[in-house]
């Protein structure tokens, strides 16, 4: 297997040369927590974008083994601090009145009763425009198949009416 090669440029915006704009593809380095993003790790990189003469390459830089460890400690920092906070909020809640505990449970339990009715209302909309639907495609195929009796009717009154006139002209 040949190498693959990755190409980083870190030349500020401001410094390439006209044209060149097109080449390049900006990502953000850190995301609303404040870590670092695995496939940039703090630096504005600037990753090229593959062409079509090298469709090998690849658009994020690997990252060593430093690096991810860094990533997974920051990870596991964030994770240790949302179950920290999930804790206190569960002792406060806890600490509250028993009217209050009481009331905030019937609020959660009237929350996803209200998000479940929400959806079935949808649904239920869903099915009255395909009701709808099915309404006037009946209504249209009722108009044709009326228009077709008629014109049946036609021809057998017609029909009827030559049979009488053959039937009298035989008499005669």
């Amino acid at each position: 297997m040949a190498p693959v090669s990755i190409t980083f440029r870190m030349e500020l915006p401001e410094l390439l040369p006209e044209g060149d704009e097109d080449s390049v593809e900006y990502a953000p380095s850190t995301n609303a927590y404040g870590l670092v993003t695995p496939s940039h790790m703090g630096w504005d990189w600037r990753i090229e974008k593959p062409t079509r003469r090298n469709p090998f390459s690849h658009p994020t830089p690997p990252m060593g083994i430093r690096t991810e460890r860094e990533f997974v400690d920051k990870l596991d920092m964030e994770n240790f601090d949302l179950k920290f906070r999930l804790y206190y909020l569960g002792e406060a809640m806890e600490k509250m009145s028993p009217d209050g505990l009481i009331l905030a449970k019937e609020n959660a339990h009237l929350n996803t009763e209200i998000a479940t009715l929400k959806a079935e209302l949808d649904h239920y909309r869903g099915q009255i425009e395909l009701f709808d639907q099915q309404k006037s495609q009946f209504h249209q195929w009722s108009v044709s198949k009326d228009k077709e009796v008629c014109a049946v009717r036609a021809e057998l009154q017609a029909t009827q009416q030559a049979v009488k006139e053959m039937d009298d002209r035989r008499e005669d």
